[in-house]
């Protein structure tokens, strides 16, 4: 075994083509699954499984295509703090979500006039210049 040898041989990890079939029809499958799906009205959950179908076609690109099933520890563990830093990061997001609407911002008062009622006056129109 050569020092830059990665325990897959010459030519890395070399699946057979069933493997590869097999997740070709899953992914038609799945895409054909979101689109049925997306014909109904699931309220707020159509983002939910939306995202849950889109997960697990990225788990069958990144595990088989990708060759991620057969990788080291090392590597899943590479994978797993950037997923764990996405999930904080959409927790803290989602956390947000009940209190958006619930502080409204001050009304404005009679003597500021509106966005809409702003009068568009030239810079000079104030200054007398003799």
């Amino acid at each position: 075994m050569t020092s830059h040898d990665d325990g897959h041989g010459e030519l890395g990890h070399i699946l057979p083509f069933s493997v590869y079939r097999n997740s070709f029809l899953a992914l038609i499958a799945l895409t054909i699954i979101t689109v049925l799906i997306s014909r109904f009205d699931f309220g707020s959950f159509n983002f939910v499984i939306a995202m849950l179908i889109a997960s697990v076609k990225a788990g069958i690109v990144a595990l088989f295509f990708m060759h991620l099933r057969y990788e080291s520890p090392v590597i899943w563990a590479c994978l797993g703090v950037p997923v764990i830093l996405l999930f904080i990061l959409l927790i803290g997001l989602f956390i947000d979500e009940p209190f958006r609407g619930k502080y409204t911002p001050a009304v404005l008062t009679s003597d500021q006039p509106k966005a809409s009622e702003a009068v568009n006056t030239p810079a000079h129109a104030g200054s007398h210049s003799e």
